[in-house]
């Protein structure tokens, strides 16, 4: 078999994608009988580091609340934001039943809306909770709710806060459960387990001249080149979002 080389750039690789992508190198290896192809030491040392994956997963799952948790808290902002709005485009109706409804209820808002945006998580929370208890406690603050027709925003606003509080406490969950653990070294660690398994490849090839090394090398090749034009794939697409900015 002709002289091969075996690489990739594994730090290009997401979180999300590498613990699978390590887990199929070994399971290749693995099918392909690493003893007998003179593999084994390398084969090992990589294989002894896949228990180790699920501590980067653990750090993917508290990643993709954290993506779910922004987008919570945006859907939030834009509730607060859209019915302060609307309410003070209602106060300046010529119009006493819609402009006395509105002068009532934004009172109210105001309260907990102002700088709003810049609060943090906690106190948007918080706000927007005491907000909601007094559209519930307060007779003239439910009923110029309901004279502008803005209960439906009221409830998914009050949807919104309960799915944010959800999510934030899941990932504090997360967070505190998680391992101790240095995820960039870890991947190091890892990334240097597969290298010098490639390496190790590569020399036997040329060293057992009578062993048949063209299976595994064509799925590992087939592996890395599909990842790497995944990667290639996804750096187009960004330099183009970035161009149509």
């Amino acid at each position: 078999m002709k002289k091969i080389k075996l690489s990739f750039n594994f730090t290009r690789l997401w979180n999300t994608e590498y613990p699978l992508f390590i887990e199929r190198i070994v399971e290749i290896v693995s099918k392909n009988n690493p003893e007998h192809l003179g593999l084994k030491k390398a084969y090992d040392r990589l294989n002894a580091l896949v228990p180790e994956l699920k501590n980067i997963q653990t750090y993917t799952r508290t990643s993709t609340i954290t993506d779910s948790i922004t987008a919570a808290d945006k859907k939030r902002d834009h509730l607060i934001g859209g019915l302060t709005k609307i309410v003070a485009g209602y106060k300046l109706i010529d119009l006493p039943h819609y402009s006395d409804s509105a002068k009532k209820l934004y009172l109210s808002l105001s309260k907990y809306s102002k700088g709003f945006s810049k609060e943090n998580y906690t106190s948007q929370t918080e706000k927007t909770k005491q907000f909601l208890e007094e559209t519930n406690k307060n007779p003239e603050v439910s009923n110029a709710i309901t004279n502008l027709n803005l209960s439906h925003i009221v409830t998914e606003l009050k949807n919104a806060n309960e799915e944010f509080e959800r999510l934030f406490r899941s990932r504090t969950e997360e967070i505190s459960s998680r391992p101790n653990v240095d995820v960039k070294a870890l991947r190091a660690k890892i990334d240097d387990a597969a290298n010098k398994l490639f390496a190790a490849i590569e020399f036997s090839i040329t060293e057992y001249e009578d062993r048949d090394y063209t299976p595994l090398v064509s799925q590992l090749t087939e592996l890395l080149t599909y990842h790497k034009a995944q990667i290639k794939a996804r750096g187009k697409k960004k330099e183009t979002a970035s161009k149509e900015k």
